[in-house]
């Protein structure tokens, strides 16, 4: 027997049978991925709550981080302070690390009362200006609340509105803040796109590792699949001058030849959809390395937690001129100074601290240069401002489907490790960093997931034709096979009957 005999004998059962099992699985991904080429999961951005937020009047908040941490009953110092307005109430919120988020109302210097069923509805009714219908105490995640930035709210009130668009709104059952929000299309669309691609079921999600290699594991067997059926295709493959007259390149009929010709056309996608899809999940843990000892929030702030004794924002306002429409106000150490972070109406950052005669809109390259070199045991190599993005900086998927775009002017910072850094100099945060792994898994994921290649430009014409096109292809490809399989079983039935009869 042939080395070719032998590797079609081996490799026609496994791709058959594959198939059988796993046709539907492969179909629903390139369904679920056409829909979201338009669509994301419900998110509930930083642009939304600042819409729900009102403005703030800075010369009557005369709290301090600390006083409002005894008053809310944190239990340790705050390192994290947030002052916003919301039904014509200001709250301030503090937390300790990563922890939960104590509030307080500098009105009547009283902690927030954590919310029950009525007052629940009731924020509901404000915020909305609808009805609400029912009201739910959440202590885990439901199919829409997974996001991580959501977990120091827990547990949360879902409230479901009568607004014409049956909305379901989020508040954390401790502060009272809105902190998330669906209607009733997004969540339909969600089902549709993300939630069937992630398999991103709620009782499997809150198994995180079960669904995690339960995954990676159904998309290995899927590469199986396309691999033997890549395999079979060209070894099946008749050439020119090996075919009789009147032959086809397929020596197959009806369905299989279609599979097979459409199989050797897309199969190429279809291998590079499967694997990049595993590494989305990062099995190699390339994404999930810690990058840097100190964090660079320490040696950008030149402390290990903003001082929550500095002055209150109402002692600031009598010799700094604060911006008009303030939305949020946050506590945030730059250099070993402590000060207040502002956000305005427009989503515009200022930077107002003690000592200090007007608000600091940008930091300047020099600044920017000492914080960053202040890593440890790392020198910085290079320093960059950069007006545009790079390869490694720019929209992601959901930024593009969002209309958000990541600021810009950014100052990238290159070390003698190969680290890449990403500075904010209007915030002064680090907005992302990669080392040589995460480059790779750049490529690897979203280089090849989502076609973010530098010959195309993601949201241009001839991606969304490429992408489109691939997908449909995928899609036609996995039709055929379910048809094939019907075919296969219902020949299986007959042949079952016969031998019953005799």
């Amino acid at each position: 027997m042939t080395v070719k005999k032998r590797l079609q004998r081996i490799t026609t059962p496994v791709h058959r049978y594959l198939g059988i099992g796993l046709a539907l699985v492969m179909l629903a991904w390139f369904v679920s991925g056409i829909v979201m080429v338009f669509v994301g999961y419900p998110t509930y951005d930083t642009e939304a709550r600042r819409a729900d937020h009102q403005d703030l009047d800075p010369s009557v908040i005369d709290v301090t981080a600390a006083q409002a941490a005894r008053v809310a009953g944190l239990p340790k110092p705050p390192t994290a302070m947030r002052i916003d307005r919301a039904d014509g109430r200001t709250r301030i919120r503090v937390r300790h690390g990563d922890g939960a988020w104590y509030g307080m109302d500098p009105v009547n210097e009283k902690p927030l009362c954590c919310l029950d069923a009525r007052a629940a509805r009731q924020r509901a009714r404000q915020a909305s200006g609808a009805a609400p219908v029912a009201a739910t105490l959440l202590h885990r995640p439901d199919q829409w609340t997974f996001a991580s930035r959501l977990a120091a709210d827990r547990p949360l009130w879902r409230v479901r509105v009568a607004d014409g668009h049956a909305s379901d709104l989020y508040f954390a059952a401790r502060t009272g803040e809105l902190v998330h929000s669906t209607t009733a299309r997004a969540r339909a669309w969600g089902w549709a796109g993300p939630v069937i691609h992630w398999v991103y079921f709620t009782e499997l999600r809150r198994a995180a590792g079960l669904w995690r290699w339960g995954v990676i594991s159904l998309a290995v067997i899927g590469l199986v699949l396309c691999l033997s059926g890549l395999l079979l295709g060209v070894l099946n493959w008749r050439a020119r001058r090996r075919r009789r007259p009147g032959q086809g390149a397929s020596p197959y009929r009806g369905l299989h030849r279609w599979h097979h010709y459409t199989g050797l056309t897309f199969g190429a996608f279809i291998l590079t959809w499967l694997l990049s899809g595993i590494f989305s999940l990062d099995p190699l843990f390339w994404a999930d390395q810690p990058l840097f000892d100190d964090g660079p929030s320490t040696w950008i702030a030149q402390r290990h937690a903003p001082d929550p004794t500095i002055p209150s924002p109402a002692s600031l306002a009598t010799s700094i001129t604060w911006p008009a429409h303030i939305r949020q106000i946050r506590l945030q150490a730059i250099g070993g100074v402590t000060g207040y972070r502002v956000t305005d109406a427009n989503g515009r950052s200022y930077w107002i601290a003690p000592g200090r005669t007007a608000a600091v809109t940008q930091l300047g390259t020099e600044r920017v240069r000492s914080l960053l070199a202040r890593r440890q045991g790392h020198p910085l190599v290079d320093l960059t401002r950069l007006t545009h993005y790079d390869a490694y900086y720019q929209p992601s998927r959901t930024d593009r489907l969002d209309g958000h775009r990541p600021p810009l002017p950014v100052y990238r910072a290159r070390y003698d490790d190969g680290v890449l850094l990403y500075f904010d100099p209007a915030r002064a945060r680090v907005v992302t960093a990669l080392d040589a792994g995460r480059r790779v898994w750049r490529w690897l994921y979203t280089g090849l997931h989502d076609f973010d290649l530098p010959p195309l430009q993601p949201g241009s014409l001839v991606w969304y034709g490429l992408i489109l096109s691939a997908l449909a292809g995928g899609t036609i490809v996995c039709l055929i096979s379910i048809g094939i399989a019907m075919s296969g079983l219902r020949r299986h039935r007959r042949r079952s009957r016969r031998r019953r009869t005799i």
